[in-house]
C-alpha cells in the first residue's frame, strides 16, 4: 500500500512539475519592450528595442518621485514608480561619511509588449517629463 502511494505521489509531483515548467516557458518567452534611458538631472532616451524572455513584473506604485505609463488606445496599459537616484548599500547608514550627490547614470525599464502599446510617458510626481514612442519597437525595414 506504501509503495502505491508513493508511486502516485511521484507521478502526481512530476505532472505538476511539466506544468510549471510549460508555464515558466511561456512567460520567459514573451516579447517585452526594453528602453534604456540616461538620468543627468533630465532623462533622455539612449536606445529602445524589443527582446524576449523574462521581464520582470513591476506593475506597482512604491511612492517613488518618478513613474512611467505604457499607454495605448487611449488607456493606461501598465505603470510604475521608480527612482534612478537610489544609492545601494550593504553598510550602515552610519557607516557613509562625506556628501551624498544625485547619481547621474543610464538604467533599464522593462514594459510588456502588447499590440496596442503606443508611447511611454514619464512623470515627475504628476507632470508629464517626456513621452517615448513604442509602437515602432521591433519594426523590420522591407527591402524592395
Amino acid at each position: 500500500m506504501n509503495k502505491i502511494i508513493i508511486f502516485i505521489f511521484v507521478i502526481l509531483s512530476l505532472l505538476l512539475g511539466a506544468v510549471i515548467i510549460n508555464s515558466e516557458n511561456n512567460i520567459c518567452n514573451q516579447d517585452y519592450i526594453s528602453l534604456e534611458l540616461r538620468y543627468n538631472g533630465e532623462f533622455s532616451l539612449v536606445n529602445k528595442s524589443l527582446e524576449k524572455g523574462c521581464a520582470p513584473e513591476l506593475n506597482h506604485i512604491a511612492g517613488f518621485r518618478y513613474s512611467y505609463n505604457l499607454t495605448g488606445d487611449n488607456k493606461s496599459l501598465y505603470s510604475a514608480d521608480f527612482n534612478p537616484t537610489l544609492l545601494y548599500s550593504d553598510g550602515f547608514a552610519e557607516d557613509i561619511e562625506g556628501n551624498v550627490e544625485e547619481i547621474q547614470q543610464d538604467f533599464f525599464i522593462l514594459l510588456p509588449s502588447p499590440k496596442e502599446a503606443e508611447k511611454v510617458e514619464l512623470y515627475d510626481n504628476n507632470t508629464k517629463i517626456l513621452e517615448i514612442p513604442v509602437y515602432d519597437v521591433g519594426a523590420a525595414s522591407c527591402r524592395i
